[in-house]
């Protein structure tokens, strides 16, 4: 028997007894090298970097090549050391309580990804549900969507500059120890667009890292959130991520962010339906 503790990124802080072949993340060790053997890459836990530039850097452009998960290993992994996978089991029941009981069985993940068959499967059998018809769009959608749990995160400003921001369940926004604190349990971070546009809220002037269009949910849902964290999670796709990629079709009819009419309405609908509990 073997027992192992590691730190976030997978060094080893305490061991005991032998015999196990795997380690952090399930991943084989190589006692030759000292490595992780990720598949695609050699993986080294003491400074939470691949040994390898990652084959597809070109996903996480603002990244550099040899990072693990995005640097975030408590809500993402890379098992294979070449596409990251949400690690966490919050965000996928997050996503299947945002649409109504009937359709919940088919919300099924396979690698951390929705499975898009399921979805298309439960329209025809489970009845209409905007909810996944939205669900659906992300999952044939070309562009990345990232639901992660987490209240610390990085954004870029409109110029491109990068900063921390963190989301609070406590009464207004504000700044502790220079770090941005904003009301919310939930957050969508949109790509920077090459325009942006002039009419835009200030709040929404946070965009994503890096090309993939992130969701953040907080652990706080679940403690202080009057609403389910399913409502959040729709709101959060069905009006700002499904706008978002509206948006990027057509430019001069389409925004993302709040106090835009069909947002606002979208949002309250997908919150609602979320909440429907009838069998």
């Amino acid at each position: 028997m073997q027992s192992q503790l590691h730190n976030a990124f997978g060094e080893v802080t305490s061991d005991a007894g032998e015999g196990a072949r795997t380690g952090y993340i399930g991943r084989e060790h190589d006692v030759e090298s000292d490595l992780g053997f990720y598949g695609v890459r050699l993986y080294e836990p003491e400074y939470g970097r691949f040994m390898s530039t990652d084959p597809l850097w070109g996903m996480y452009i603002t990244l550099q090549p040899y990072q693990y998960a995005l640097n975030m290993p408590t809500s993402l992994m890379d098992r294979g050391g070449d596409v990251v996978e949400a690690a966490d089991k919050f965000s996928e029941y997050a996503i299947k309580e945002s649409v109504p009981l009937t359709h919940q069985e088919y919300v099924k993940f396979v690698d951390g990804k929705l499975d898009a068959s399921l979805l298309r499967e439960s329209l025809e059998k489970a009845g209409a549900s905007e909810n996944v018809s939205d669900l659906l769009y992300l999952a044939d959608a070309e562009e990345t969507v990232v639901f992660q749990k987490t209240t610390a995160f990085e954004y870029v400003d409109e110029e491109g500059t990068s900063h921390e921001g963190r989301l609070r369940h406590a009464a207004g926004n504000g700044v502790q120890d220079g770090v941005p604190q904003k009301m919310a349990f939930g957050m969508t971070l949109v790509p920077r667009p090459e325009r942006i546009p002039s009419d835009i809220e200030p709040s929404a002037k946070m965009f994503s890292p890096d090309r993939n269009i992130r969701v953040l949910l907080s652990p706080a849902i679940t403690t202080h959130s009057s609403k389910p964290r399913g409502s959040i999670t729709a709101h959060e796709y069905a009006a700002h991520v499904v706008f978002y990629l509206q948006f990027r079709k057509n430019s001069s009819q389409y925004g993302w962010w709040h106090k835009l009419p069909r947002v606002e309405k979208r949002a309250a609908e997908a919150e609602k339906e979320a909440g429907n509990k009838k069998q």
